[in-house]
């Protein structure tokens, strides 16, 4: 089931008024109610893609480099390491993984990464 991060703004603004909240984090908008004690926090990837200045990138548990979430291209690191690839060699096929990371447009495809979020490590 799919609902937009709009609409559960909406929802939420039954409680109070969301004041939008500055964070350094260029995937999440985080919003306050008044008189709460926390923040709450939307990363909204399909209603609001933010793939053009997302700056995140993932190792996997098993040693995988993933440059973006939802695309399921990876580079096996853990691999290079047990062969005993040479520090220039790990630094190549990482550049390779961070080139191929998308500009826009991963999230919205709708297409979930093989593996579960946790498995990926989000």
């Amino acid at each position: 089931m799919y609902i937009s991060s709009l609409e559960a703004k909406q929802k939420i603004s039954s409680l109070g008024d969301l004041t939008p909240v500055e964070t350094e984090n260029s995937t999440e908008k985080v919003y306050r109610l008044p008189e709460a004690k926390g923040s709450i926090g939307f990363i909204s990837p399909v209603s609001e893609p933010f793939c053009g200045w997302c700056d995140r990138i993932r190792l996997t548990a098993d040693g995988r480099l993933r440059a973006c979430l939802c695309a399921e291209d990876s580079v096996d690191l853990a691999a290079l390491l047990r062969r005993g690839a040479s520090d220039a060699e790990i630094l190549e096929y990482a550049r390779g993984a961070l080139a191929c990371k998308p500009a826009r447009g991963a999230a919205s495809t709708a297409r979930p990464a093989a593996e579960s979020m946790a498995g990926v490590g989000g």
